[in-house]
């Protein structure tokens, strides 16, 4: 008789690792560049937004560790910056502004729909409000205008939810304009004159602005005063100086810049001031607040720019470890900052 040949089960199994194995933390991101200042850094997960405070005296980072580190600037250069920590054990901020007393940072909750206010002190931080909001995509951008009573709460989504709303400090919907377009891009604010910009798949940048008594500095309304013209394509962001002027990159490759300082009120259009071809299509842009430069990025790369004239002052090779996120200029000058996707570090630079 034939005898059944048996099966051979061949098993496998991965080397176990050793019981005190622990993997290596990966190296932060250390750009290498004279232009390079310092990384703002300790967060345990990835840092999901930035932004600094008015005078820029203040930094502050959110991250997915539910927390959120506001650096004192003036310590910067310092082996250890100090920072206020806050926890924000409600949810991960997606977005945040201060108020313009420094008092309070304003964040947009990436799961719930609230904003949440935080009280600031030299000890920490501590929840002070919470409230509902409406929207109906992740929120992308937060601008706070004013303090106290009178401030005002500027909300921009992402994707398809294209409408801008305003709430006041108790959570009050004061107004909601849709921006009719595909989608929303990059968004600024001008805190000097109340000018709000976003910029969207839509080639026409619309500017709104907030209305405000001028005896009581209240709230009056949120309306749209004039709309950027002549560019040929999707705009990809968007960005004030201090001097009235506004910018924006395109998808053509080009970047464009009016000035606004207009009587919109009687419906004169703001004035197109350059158009300067690029050597890529940036999707970032950041405007000096005081001089005629720009920051512009695309994945990883980096220029500074003349945005009048269009010459290269600086190039870039690597300014962040991955896809550049969000790039935001200090108001006074001084630095612009880099967030990339999924770091724990936002990187300080200069200009010059």
């Amino acid at each position: 008789m034939l005898r059944k040949k048996r099966k051979i089960r061949r098993s496998f199994s991965y080397p176990k690792a050793p019981k005190n194995y622990r993997p290596k933390p990966q190296k932060a991101f250390v750009p290498q560049d004279d232009l390079y200042v310092a990384s703002l850094k300790g967060h345990s997960s990835d840092i999901t937004c930035f932004c600094w405070s008015r005078d820029g005296k203040l930094a502050a980072t959110a991250s997915n560790d539910r927390t959120i580190r506001v650096y004192i600037m003036s310590t910067l250069n310092s082996p250890n910056p100090k920072y206020i920590r806050v926890s924000t054990d409600l949810d991960v901020v997606d977005t945040m502004d201060f108020t313009e007393d420094n008092r309070y940072l304003v964040c947009a909750l990436l799961g719930s729909k609230e904003i949440a206010i935080y009280r600031l002190s030299m000890e920490g931080g501590t929840l002070y409000k919470h409230f509902p909001i409406e929207r109906n995509a992740y929120p992308s951008r937060v601008f706070v205008s004013g303090s106290g009573d009178k401030m005002c709460i500027v909300l921009v989504c992402s994707g398809s939810d294209t409408v801008i709303r305003v709430y006041d400090a108790n959570g009050a919907l004061k107004s909601r304009i849709d921006n009719a377009q595909v989608e929303n891009y990059g968004s600024a604010f001008n805190y000097h004159q109340d000018f709000f910009a976003c910029g969207s798949f839509g080639s026409d940048t619309k500017v709104f602005a907030i209305v405000r008594s001028s005896s009581t500095r209240e709230y009056q309304r949120f309306i749209k005063a004039m709309t950027l013209s002549g560019v040929h394509s999707s705009v990809y962001d968007v960005s004030f100086d201090q001097h009235e002027r506004v910018a924006v990159v395109s998808k053509d490759s080009c970047l464009y810049m009016w000035t606004v300082a207009v009587r919109y009120q009687v419906q004169e259009d703001p004035h197109l001031l350059s158009r300067v071809e690029l050597k890529k299509g940036y999707n970032h842009l950041a405007l000096h607040p005081l001089e005629d430069l720009a920051v512009v990025a695309l994945g990883k790369e980096a220029a500074i720019v003349n945005p009048v004239t269009g010459a290269i002052v600086k190039e870039i090779d690597e300014m962040a470890g991955s896809t550049v996120k969000a790039i935001e200029t200090s108001p006074d000058g001084k630095f612009f900052a880099v967030l990339g996707t999924g770091e724990k570090a936002v990187t300080i630079w200069k200009y010059h």
